[in-house]
């Protein structure tokens, strides 16, 4: 069952949350900007461990549930932690770029690595439905027998 639709998204959730770990992620026009390594803030770069751990766990569990095909309970259980995960860092980002444009009076400049965790979110959800419905199709071959 690994060649199903849900691999799909689920390799392309790691895919985008690979990408999404190298370079900066958000940039501000008085150039600090926010990235794997940290929040940097003109000189400074302040390390959060948190959004690091967060934000590199995201392609691990999503590479992980792919293999766990068999049980698709698990996958599921592991696919709304997923989910839940990306709309923390979701969250982080936006708390981080809150507190850099009313610390130093800056503007967001948007970019397209905003949109992947975007991305990352809907393909997680399209895995999700993918495997909500072979566990529908299981249970009614199960009926029949």
């Amino acid at each position: 069952m690994i060649q199903r639709i849900q691999t799909v998204y689920l390799l392309l959730t790691t895919l985008a949350g690979i990408l999404f770990l190298t370079g900066n992620i958000l940039y501000f026009s008085d150039g600090s900007s926010v990235s794997f390594s940290g929040v940097s803030a003109g000189i400074e770069v302040e390390k959060n461990w948190l959004l690091s751990v967060l934000m590199a766990g995201i392609p691990l569990i999503s590479f992980i549930t792919i293999f766990l095909y068999r049980k698709r309970k698990l996958q599921m259980k592991l696919i709304g932690f997923l989910i839940t995960l990306i709309v923390i860092v979701v969250l982080f980002l936006g708390f981080y770029s809150f507190r850099t444009i009313n610390k130093s009076d800056t503007s967001l400049i948007f970019n397209y690595r905003i949109l992947i965790p975007l991305l990352m979110l809907i393909f997680s959800f399209l895995a999700l439905r993918g495997i909500r419905k072979d566990e529908e199709i299981v249970r009614s071959y199960d009926r029949l027998r």
